[in-house]
C-alpha cells in the first residue's frame, strides 16, 4: 500500500492535535469571547485575535486531512503532487518564521506527496 495514501490520515491527526492543543491553551481566551456574547468579541484584544485564526486553522487543517483522505482512500487516486509542493514550501517558510512550532509535523507528510510511490 503506497503512503501517500496515509496524508489524508496524517492531517487529520495534525489537525485533530493542533485543535485540541489551541483548545487547551487558549480556553480562556474561547470563554470570554462567548461570554461577551462572541459577536464582534474575537478583535477586542489580540490574544483573542491569535486564538480565533489558531483555531480556525485547525478546522482549514480538518478539512484538508479530510479531503485528501477522500480522494485517496475514496475515488483511489492519488493527490496532486503539486499539493505537496505547496504544502512543502508553507511548511518551510512556517519553520524559518517559527522555528519552534509544529511546522515540522508537515514535512513527513509532504515529501510523501511530492514523492511517495504510486
Amino acid at each position: 500500500m503506497p503512503l501517500w495514501r496515509y496524508a489524508g490520515i496524517y492531517l487529520l491527526v495534525v489537525g485533530v492535535i493542533h485543535t485540541v492543543f489551541g483548545l487547551i491553551m487558549g480556553w480562556g481566551h474561547l470563554r470570554g469571547m462567548v461570554a461577551d456574547g462572541f459577536f464582534c468579541a474575537v478583535e477586542s484584544t489580540a490574544e483573542r485575535s491569535e486564538f480565533f485564526w489558531f483555531m480556525l486553522t485547525g478546522f482549514f487543517l480538518l478539512m484538508l486531512g479530510y479531503a485528501v483522505h477522500w480522494i485517496g482512500w475514496v475515488k483511489r487516486i492519488r493527490p496532486p503532487r503539486a499539493l505537496g509542493w505547496l504544502m512543502l514550501i508553507v511548511t518551510a517558510i512556517g519553520m524559518v518564521a517559527i522555528p519552534m512550532s509544529g511546522f515540522v509535523l508537515f514535512v513527513p507528510v509532504a515529501l510523501v506527496l511530492v514523492w511517495g510511490r504510486e
